[in-house]
């Protein structure tokens, strides 16, 4: 151990040789504070208890707990393992190739571990807490990658804002077992290695590290595909600016080879990643890298090619390549680029994929949830692109690039506001640098000026240093105090408030899921296969330990969109399509508002509307109908309340049309069970009568004829089970 840590602080000489410095202490202490800070944190959600938050993290544990199960040799195993029939009834799921074992593995290792050394915890406390220790962790990795950019204070302001982003905390809160949790600290990793290595005497090694830390990289996030690109293009932009050496080309030419290798062994990858649009990047400054060290290497070569094209070689060679690969690209030869990540390159190709867009994480984010995520650290992120692109340098160069390439990721699709926070931080820690020098230099009263401004500028003294740093302290402190950082460290996980948005006063008032999710694995039968949207697949088979026939996942679009047709269709249509699908239970959700407690009404009876934010399968519904290819106009339509003409506001309603009358999912949700009624179908009358003004559809619907309910969620009714009834449906 002791040797490791030798090796590992020689590697980015943290920890100096010689006696520490006063410095060097305080540089440790604020390293343990940011740490300690950025755990604690994190582990606030433990307060409501050890669960996982969010949906795709139930199945990275369902692997975990598996491989867990069979001891150490489950690593092994867990090649074998094809179809799963749990999930995507009837069909089952191919775990090797559908999925990436990064995540599960690294949860799997750390409970064995954890049990080899004796202690007793489990698997479901080991998986709860990992994404709160990594996400800590990639703190102290980021400023070992600030160091080595720029220097300890660009290193320690980095670390300080990723412990306290927003976008970075809600992925890495206890609870948040997913691929992000990660990927993020083997990226920082990665590209700290890969910055080393270009000035390093040993080039060739630090670039297989690189190969290998993006190789699990890429075994756990499919997003790899961004991180090792930005190696690509920094490395393209230092060929085509002629600002390279040896150790640049030895350093991405041993990266590419172990990348190549490593990928193609990752059984949802293999080669033909490599040979498609998605990482044809990597290969143009590798082939320029390999004719240029080529030509170095091989004086026989070298000496064949003329000084003044020598110069002009790696331009000729890019052109090359561009007008190959164009020739390719036109005959199909290369792999096409998935649908999800082109529409990160392109927005507007979304509108042209309903399940893609249908996911809210895969839209286009707003300003308000820009600076939701960003806060003060934006603006200092963006200074620092200024600072990098003012003095290019080769690590200059790099947190431009990865700054302006994930901002652009960023504003293109929420979910990658994740790739971004790490590259603000980090660009924020070499803004604050940048103010910090000169503020300190003027606070010694050692201010340097320029002889040619000296003749205008009036003398600079302690006292504007003070209040230089006065305003660089309330940048950060606003970030500090951003009330953001509650919503995004104090939120209860998800299954526990049901999708409805909760604050850190929660008192366990919406946990219809968790109620739900227990009686369907106490009470259904082993064998009974659930229909439910894709959003709630992993909660029932993995939760609920039942057979779901989505989720997700989302790997199979057509059954996805046999689901939808099945929900919008008459019950004789939904019928025929659970059968095929071995359906016997249908769960539908929807987390509606009583109109008496939201306003205080002093009304006799309780009248309720859908969710207005669309949380619940009403508001899912738009994207039902587009995703299997129906007029959404005909299902849903806007209707207006005014209460004593001061309150008024407008919902989503179902639509007065037969084909919503008809609709399965609606007939399911909206016919008054236990006596529950909705604004649509009281009557205007009575309503009018009560002092609501309903200007909208009057719409009911009639009683389920072929489901017959057997399960309403506790204590609100937000999900309820129906039994399929075949027997009814063929004798009629």
């Amino acid at each position: 151990m002791r040797r490791f840590l030798r090796a590992f602080t020689r590697i980015f000489k943290v920890i100096p040789k010689r006696r520490p410095r006063a410095t060097t202490v305080l540089t440790v202490m604020s390293l343990i504070f940011i740490f300690s800070l950025a755990l604690t944190l994190r582990l606030i959600p433990l307060r409501w208890g050890y669960y996982l938050t969010e949906f795709d993290p139930y199945w990275q544990y369902y692997i975990a707990k598996k491989i867990a199960s069979l001891g150490w040799r489950g690593f092994l195993e867990w090649s074998t393992w094809h179809r799963d029939l749990k999930f995507w009834h009837p069909y089952g799921r191919d775990v090797v190739h559908t999925s990436l074992p990064g995540v599960s593995f690294v949860g799997a290792f750390s409970y064995l571990l954890l049990r080899t050394i004796g202690l007793d915890v489990t698997i479901e406390q080991v998986v709860v807490v990992l994404p709160a220790f990594l996400g800590a962790l990639a703190t102290l990795i980021i400023f070992m990658l600030g160091c080595t950019i720029r220097s300890r204070v660009t290193g320690l302001v980095a670390a300080f804002l990723l412990a306290i982003n927003s976008a970075f905390a809600t992925r890495t809160i206890a609870g948040f077992y997913d691929d992000e949790s990660v990927a993020i600290p083997l990226m920082l990793l990665g590209y700290a290695l890969y910055l080393k290595g270009m000035k390093s005497r040993r080039p060739w090694m630090y670039g297989i590290l690189v190969g290998l830390v993006f190789t699990y990289v890429a075994a756990t996030w499919g997003a790899y595909l961004y991180m090792v690109n930005v190696i690509a293009l920094h490395v393209l932009l230092l060929l085509l600016l002629r600002d390279y050496d040896m150790k640049v080309l030895e350093t991405y030419i041993s990266f590419f080879i172990t990348m190549f290798i490593g990928v193609s062994i990752v059984p949802k990858w293999g080669i033909r990643t490599f040979l498609s649009m998605s990482l044809a990047l990597l290969w143009v400054p590798f082939i320029m890298a390999l004719v240029e060290y080529i030509v170095e290497k091989m004086p026989q070569i070298g000496s064949r090619i003329p000084s003044d094209r020598k110069v002009l070689l790696p331009y000729m060679v890019f052109g090359a390549i561009v007008l190959i690969g164009g020739v390719v690209l036109a005959l199909g030869i290369l792999g096409r680029m998935s649908a999800r990540y082109l529409s990160v390159i392109n927005p507007a190709l979304r509108k042209l994929i309903p399940l893609v867009e249908s996911v809210g994480e895969h839209r286009a984010p707003t300003w308000a949830s820009l600076f939701f995520d960003f806060s003060t650290t934006g603006v200092l992120g963006v200074m620092g692109i200024y600072f990098t692109l003012r003095r290019i340098s080769r690590e200059n160069l790099f947190a431009a690039v990865f700054g302006l390439s994930s901002l652009y990721a960023a504003a293109s699709m929420a979910r990658l506001t994740l790739l971004a926070s790490p590259a603000l931080c980090l660009l924020g820690g070499i803004a604050f640098a940048e103010f910090i020098n000169p503020i300190r230099d003027t606070l010694r009263g050692a201010a340097s000026v320029s002889r040619r401004r000296k003749k205008v500028t009036p003398t600079i003294g302690p006292i504007h240093g003070v209040i230089a740093l006065s305003s660089l302290a309330l940048i950060i402190l606003m970030q500090i105090l951003s009330p953001f950082l509650v919503a995004a460290f104090a939120s209860p996980p998800l299954i526990l408030t049901s999708s409805v948005p909760a604050n850190e006063r929660y008192n366990y008032e919406y946990i219809d899921w968790v109620s739900a999710l227990e009686w369907v694995r106490d009470n259904l039968p082993e064998d009974a296969v659930i229909a439910s949207w894709w959003d709630y697949g992993y909660w029932i088979a993995v939760a609920g330990n039942r057979t779901s026939v989505c989720d997700n996942s989302t790997i199979n679009s057509t059954q996805i969109k046999l689901i939808a047709r099945a929900f919008l269709s008459s019950e004789e249509e939904a019928i025929k399509i659970f059968k095929a699908l071995g359906v016997k239970y249908v769960i539908v959700f929807e987390p509606y508002i009583n109109l008496n407690t939201l306003l205080g009404l002093r009304i006799p009876f309780p009248i309720y509307v859908p969710h207005f934010r669309g949380y619940g399968d009403f508001g899912k519904s738009i994207w039902m109908a587009r995703i299997a290819g129906l007029n959404e106009r005909k299902y849903v339509t806007n209707g207006t309340i005014s209460i004593d003409r001061v309150i008024t506001f407008t919902i989503i309603t179902p639509a007065d049309t037969p084909e919503a009358r008809n609709a399965t999912l609606y007939k399911l949700l909206f016919y008054p069970v236990k006596g529950r009624r909705f604004i649509f179908n009281i009557g205007k009358e009575i309503l009018r009568y009560i002092g609501i003004d309903w200007r909208g559809p009057d719409v009911n619907f009639e009683a389920p004829k072929y489901f017959r309910l057997v399960f309403a969620s506790r204590p609100n009714a937000y999900v309820l089970i129906y039994e399929v009834l075949y027997e009814e449906a063929e004798e009629a």
